[in-house]
């Protein structure tokens, strides 16, 4: 008789400090000043990413480390998105999303690890001073063709990085 065990990653925030396969996670909330987000356009399969540039980049991120004792144990989840820097507050939802070049992406020994465009739900801010803001992001999107949708809800203080 072979038993075989199987192990992959998983978006669940609320495993334990006894999970023998989460090491270590983390949440970090950025703002990236004079930066934008940088679309591939010659692609289906793309990966964004922030460049210099006008505008504020927002950058939400969990991550669990991978536990080197476990094959495919790390796990990587972020939303960017972008606004205008004269701005002291923002609320946009649905459609208007797109306005702001907000995405979502996954690594991990998963499906999909492109960066996936959100335009269902809300996300808004309030400048608290130079170097901070207060951001509600509470957005659903499509992370696999054919199955449900994926709703992810943050809030908190984002800091200029």
């Amino acid at each position: 008789m072979v038993a075989f065990s199987l192990v992959s990653c998983s978006n669940d925030d609320s495993a334990s400090d006894d999970n023998p396969f989460v090491t270590q996670k983390h949440t970090d909330l950025k703002i990236y000043g004079n930066s934008k987000i940088v679309v591939p356009v010659d692609s289906e399969f793309f990966v964004t990413t922030i460049d210099s540039g006008n505008k504020l980049v927002f950058e939400y991120t969990y991550v669990v480390e991978s536990d080197p004792e476990v094959q495919d144990s790390g796990y990587y989840e972020s939303i960017v998105f972008e606004i205008e820097p004269g701005v002291s507050e923002f609320s946009l939802e649905g459609e208007e999303l797109r306005f702001i070049k907000a995405f979502y992406r996954q690594v991990c020994f998963c499906l999909n690890t492109e960066s996936i465009e959100i335009i269902n739900g809300n996300i808004s801010g309030t400048k608290r001073n130079s170097t901070q803001w207060d951001v509600a992001i509470d957005v659903d999107f499509l992370l696999i063709e054919g199955q449900e949708l994926v709703s992810k809800e943050i809030a908190g203080r984002f800091r200029m990085n």
